[in-house]
């Protein structure tokens, strides 16, 4: 089950961080092979150590695919491969031998295995010789990590095993599926832990107190989500009594209500948080673990060992890398998010986020003769032979050349820190709690279209900039005014836009669905046009496109590749969602195949998890 025997001992077996130049003091760590678990733990150090481990290697899988489940199933990736990856998310034709999915799945576990030996095996030995206080904040990295793994694990596979103490399960690997809600309650106790004993500050790209209610915010929304469906059983509802709850409705308002105040305390108090003035700097390797980011993969930049590096390239002209891989050759961004990403992201964030044709930048290229890089034109050179890009390539996570990082980008190694959990999600999530059961908010005595406007400043500081310079011309229309309300639509279009590509919008699409899965089904499959002629909710998946940056013109083709149509109904009495019968696409991707012939239980109804309080 989750090829736990290969885990055990990993940590000490694995040569894992390496100094280099830029790393961070927390990430140099000496490893020693087969290392005694009774002799060590001791000190401090020796259990920052095992919780350094956990940044990096265990999210390996998880990160090389997290496009495919969080973006190309959303239908925010085109590719001109029929045969790809990302073609099989995005038109819904994955299968349980689907590339992806078994990575990602033991990846998560990894994070999970790996936690759980911190916090059963090597946490209490450090009890017996550390401040107590020291060891409850390294306790609470790994309930992070944990925590935040089973989060994935729910929104892409929905009912998945809780594996509490992996020693538990060498031999008996058969476990069967714990409850969604159970998943997500074990997630929350984890994170209430982590927020109650991490430190408010700590090494930079540490995960600190903030960062824990950034994450718990994360899945209070999603937990408010499902019970505001009416999904939670009187379980999950009896946990809650105490503060009042008696109903799944009770429920939901109570976690928005708690949601709204982690995220709001990371917001107000988190000081060494929050949004960057420019949004393209977020992705620069420059600023990695810059001020808006909670938790991030610890990459180590400057290595070329697999494994240690961030090997994901989406340049789409080797040129932009000078020589280095590029494989973003034939990934572009959707029809959809490129029409969006034009008329309503803002210049900022679309240039940190799609290429495109004619824009110009002055911090990749620098190796080229004119130090800068310039869309569409061959090698970058405004003055070069035109090569037009009709489509949108990735441009976030692409950070160039070696020249253009100051030596920190190497061969199959960006250098780059993915984020996980930023401010401007925190942000949306404080709107999104705020909003609440409402569909709505139109009073910002609470703030939250005030925050929903900062990040949406922040995306349009290159309009807002242009109208300050027309501020005397009469004849000038502004490009930027604030939003006076926020619906429920355009929130999801702002999760859309500010976290492309970075593995949120289709959980962020399922969480809707918990409680309007007739609207997401729709949304889906394209026929909220059948119902509202214009609309910005329209889902051309895997239609073909072209843009024409000479009169700016985005023009749509149809296509006649295959398509699955998404269905989605409540299940039946005694049904649950990996139930042969089950009409789950949106809730669930399939169980990985060698998963299920390995955990002959994995496939069967899902049970409660039994929590000792």
């Amino acid at each position: 089950m989750m090829k736990v025997k290969n885990i055990v001992n990993l940590i000490w077996t694995v040569g894992l961080m390496m100094t280099a130049t830029g790393c961070e003091d927390f990430l140099t760590v000496s490893s020693e092979s087969q290392k005694q678990v009774e002799q060590s733990f001791r000190t401090h150090s020796d259990l920052r150590e095992a919780t350094a481990f956990l940044y990096l290697k265990p999210w390996q899988g998880f990160h090389s695919n997290m496009r495919f489940l969080g973006d190309a199933k959303g239908n925010n990736i085109y590719t001109t491969s029929y045969s790809s990856t990302d073609y099989k998310y995005a038109s819904f034709g994955i299968t349980n031998v689907t590339e992806g999915l078994e990575d990602t799945w033991n990846s998560l576990y990894n994070v999970i295995t790996n936690a759980d030996y911190v916090i059963n095996e090597y946490v209490p030995i450090a009890r017996n010789y550390v401040d107590e206080a020291l060891v409850d904040a390294c306790e609470g990295e790994a309930r992070f990590m944990r925590a935040t793994a089973y989060w994935y694990l729910g929104m892409h596979w929905h009912d998945v095993p809780i594996i509490d103490n992996p020693m538990n399960h060498l031999q008996a690997t058969n476990v069967a599926p714990n409850r969604f809600e159970d998943v997500l309650q074990y997630a929350i106790n984890d994170l209430e832990f982590a927020v109650a004993h991490l430190p408010e500050q700590d090494e930079k790209g540490r995960v600190t107190k903030y960062a824990a209610e950034g994450m718990l915010a994360r899945v209070y929304v999603t937990a408010a989500a499902f019970a505001r469906g009416e999904n939670c059983s009187q379980d999950m509802i009896g946990r809650y009594a105490d503060e009042g709850v008696g109903s799944n409705a009770e429920l939901a308002g109570l976690f928005y209500r708690k949601a709204k105040a982690v995220a709001g305390d990371v917001i107000e108090n988190g000081t060494q948080y929050g949004l960057m003035e420019d949004y393209e700097e977020i992705f620069r390797v420059q600023n990695n673990n810059c001020k808006e980011v909670l938790f991030a993969i610890q990459f180590v930049p400057q290595v070329d060992t697999w494994g240690l590096g961030n090997s994901i390239s989406l340049a789409y002209d080797r040129e932009l890398t000078n020589g280095f891989d590029a494989n973003g050759q034939w990934t572009f961004a959707s029809y959809d998010i490129g029409r969006l990403m034009l008329d309503q992201a803002g210049r900022s964030r679309r240039r940190g986020s799609i290429f495109v044709d004619n824009e110009t930048y002055d911090y990749i290229g620098t190796h080229t003769a004119s130090h800068t890089w310039t869309v569409g034109y061959a090698g970058g050179q405004k003055d070069g032979n035109r090569s037009k890009q009709t489509k949108f390539p990735i441009k976030k996570y692409v950070v160039g050349s070696p020249e253009d990082t100051g030596g920190i980008a190497v061969k199959q190694n960006t250098g780059f820190r993915t984020p996980l959990l930023r401010m401007g999600e925190v942000y949306l999530l404080y709107v999104e709690a705020c909003m609440g059961m409402n569909d709505v908010v139109v009073n910002d005595g609470e703030k939250a279209i005030s925050r929903f406007n900062e990040v949406r400043r922040r995306a349009y500081a290159m309009e807002i900039a242009e109208d300050a310079a027309h501020a005397d011309d009469p004849q000038y229309t502004r490009k930027y005014v604030d939003k006076p309300a926020v619906s429920r639509d355009e929130l999801l279009k702002e999760y859309r836009m500010e976290l492309f590509m970075e593995g949120i919008w289709w959980p962020t699409v399922v969480r809707r669905s918990f409680y309007q899965s007739d609207w997401v089904v729709k949304y889906a499959n394209n026929e909220l046009m059948d119902e509202e002629s214009e609309t910005d909710m329209t889902n051309y998946r895997w239609w073909t496109y072209s843009y024409n940056s000479d009169n700016g013109n985005l023009s749509l083709s149809s296509t006649n590749q295959p398509f699955h149509r998404i269905e989605h109904v409540k299940l039946a009495s005694g049904d649950y969602i990996h139930s042969a019968t089950a009409k789950d696409n949106i809730w669930a991707s399939p169980y990985p195949e060698n998963e299920m012939v390995q955990d002959r239980y994995l496939s069967e109804a899902p049970v409660a998890y039994k929590f000792n309080n």
